[in-house]
């Protein structure tokens, strides 16, 4: 065989493993942003990473695929040191958000919102505000006691609405007092609010009545059997037991479904 020959074989062979190369190259790309941004799947079973190396600023095991993490507080969790919770969790886990209870039915109010709802802003958490529904108080006392203690600046979450007790009352029922405090809210606030409830809610009439027209915080603590759309849901609470710096005892442990961008994109302006 010629010099040139030669030449001309192995030229050919690198352009062929060239090929292939660009080939999985643009399907790795394709896989992960099909529409140029990351999109996320449903999640099959064995999506946790073990407690150890990656879990244990937080002390539980973690769904993989996410990058921003949060929590939900109340009363119950005291006085917060917010410092402490806004410092890094081992290496590479920080607390960016933060849903504070900020009123319960048509009276009460958490008696450390004020407390939390500054300190969060002070030590740069993103923050949000939930009320906790009571399905035997009107819809409107209900919402007039949370606007009363929750004013709105651009950079906070959108409000929630918290759905998890039923009291003996229908599906029906609970819908139609949801719609309520979801529409005052929306027209109070300007921007769409968030509903937090979890799979019996969710299953019976939340995702008939709600799915697609509100932003929804799923809570579910069993990570290998959660397998909603990922059109279906923009928050998940995975966890009631994580250990955060700064907070006595366990804590709720959430994370977004997107990363810190698309986050930004759902605060009010």
């Amino acid at each position: 065989m010629s010099l040139k020959g030669k030449k001309k074989s192995a030229s050919g062979s690198q352009r062929y493993y060239g090929l292939i190369a660009i080939g999985l190259f643009i399907a790795f790309v394709a896989f992960l942003f099909p529409t140029g941004k990351a999109v996320l799947r449903k999640f099959p079973s064995g999506n946790l990473t073990a407690p150890g190396e990656n879990a244990r600023g937080f002390g539980v095991s973690i769904p993989q695929g996410f990058s921003v993490y949060g929590i939900d507080v109340s009363r119950h969790q005291g006085k917060i040191n917010w410092k402490k919770v806004r410092a890094p969790h081992g290496s590479d886990l920080y607390i960016t958000f933060a849903f504070l209870k900020a009123s319960e039915g048509a009276t009460r109010k958490d008696e450390l919102f004020d407390r939390n709802w500054q300190l969060c802003r002070k030590y740069g958490i993103l923050r949000g505000a939930y009320h906790f529904l009571r399905p035997n108080r009107p819809a409107e006392d209900q919402f007039k006691n949370f606007a009363r203690h929750v004013t709105l600046d651009p950079g906070d979450l959108p409000p929630v609405l918290d759905v998890e007790q039923r009291m003996g009352y229908t599906d029906a029922q609970l819908s139609a007092l949801c719609k309520k405090w979801l529409k005052l809210a929306e027209e109070y606030y300007g921007v769409k609010p968030i509903i937090y409830t979890n799979r019996a809610y969710y299953k019976a009439f939340i995702k008939r009545d709600f799915g697609g027209k509100y932003p929804i915080w799923f809570a579910h603590y069993q990570p290998n059997t959660f397998s909603l759309d990922e059109d279906e849901w923009e928050f998940w609470q995975f966890s009631d037991r994580a250990l955060i710096q700064g907070i006595e005892g366990g804590v709720d442990l959430n994370v977004y479904k997107g990363d810190s961008l698309d986050l930004y994109d759902l605060l009010v302006d």
